[in-house]
């Protein structure tokens, strides 16, 4: 399973695991087309929509893991805030603390998502939260498991 949560105002804490729900199919097959029509424009529409995703260590540009974000449009830097940084196992560590860090902004495809959420070791090395940086965007960052608490 994989534990994505999200810390915008006025939401709580959510956790996000894929499910199989056959009573909800069986229910929409009894719905109006338009209805499947508008659930289907939207898995299009969320198909070809993007991410934004915060790095600060080994998927940074030049470092060992950066190619895993090939396809991936680099966007202006950006500073996370009420964050330390720090290593665990020698790789680096975002934990809640009071410092602010510098890193880089990709715009990524929702598809690669799970990848990278394989390398990072979702759920149990790191988990994956939105956050809002310092000047507005909200992205995906990968922090340590104690962070989602």
């Amino acid at each position: 399973p994989v534990m994505l949560v999200t810390t915008r105002p006025n939401s709580s804490t959510t956790m996000v695991m894929p499910s199989w729900r056959p009573q909800a199919v069986e229910r929409l097959n009894h719905q109006p087309s338009a209805v499947n029509s508008r659930i289907s424009n939207t898995a299009a529409a969320m198909a070809t929509s993007f991410e934004q995703i915060f790095v600060y260590g080994s998927l940074k540009s030049g470092r060992s893991a950066h190619h895993l974000l090939a396809g991936a449009e680099r966007q202006s830097n950006g500073w996370l805030e009420g964050v330390r940084l720090g290593s665990a196992v020698g790789y680096p560590m975002l934990w809640r603390g009071d410092q602010a860090v510098n890193g880089e902004v990709y715009r990524v495809d929702p598809a690669l998502m799970p990848q990278l959420d394989g390398y990072e070791g979702v759920p149990n090395d790191y988990i994956r939260l939105e956050r809002q940086l310092r000047d507005g965007r909200w992205v995906w960052v990968y922090m340590h498991p104690s962070a989602g608490l």
